[in-house]
Order: structure tokens, then sequence, then C-alpha cells
């Protein structure tokens, strides 16, 4: 067996939307399948991700824009599920 060192991926333009995009679907789905530890698990590392891509991507924000707009929509969607189950999940 040989072991291979790896870049972590890049957060810049395109490449980073498109990771905060593939968070984003995780969570839907981890939400849709009502596994709140996994969609906990994946909000903190939504934070240190977006937190990464703002930092990287300043000069153009615009890359941003839509993927934020659209996690903004799932955070919404979270909010009303958490409002429709138990308070001890959410």
């Amino acid at each position: 067996m040989r072991l291979v060192a790896t870049s972590a991926p890049s957060l810049a333009g395109e490449g980073g939307v498109a990771q905060l995009q593939q968070l984003q679907a995780d969570m839907r789905a981890a939400l849709g399948a009502g596994d709140y530890r996994r969609v906990r698990q994946l909000d903190d590392t939504c934070t240190l991700v977006l937190d990464r891509l703002i930092e990287i991507n300043r000069q153009q924000p615009g890359a941003l824009l839509q993927a934020m707009l659209d996690l903004k929509q799932m955070y919404a969607d979270l909010l009303t599920e958490c409002q429709t189950r138990p308070a001890r999940v959410c």
C-alpha cells in the first residue's frame, strides 16, 4: 500500500461555489432523512466553509451571491422543518 498526500480543493471561484452547493445538498438530504445530528455537523462545516469562501473570493463577490441566496433559502427551510418537529429534535 502506498499513501499519497493530496491538497485540499480550492475554494476560489466556481470550485468554491460548487463545494458550497454540495454542502447545501448534503444538508438538504440529511434534513429530508430526519438526521438532525448530521444537519448539525454540516451546519458547523458550512460556517467554516462560508467564512473561508468569503475570505478567498473577496475580490469577486458576485461568484458567491447566488450560492449564498440558495443557502439562505435552505436555512429558511430548516427553520420551517424545526417548527413542525418536536423542539428537542432541532
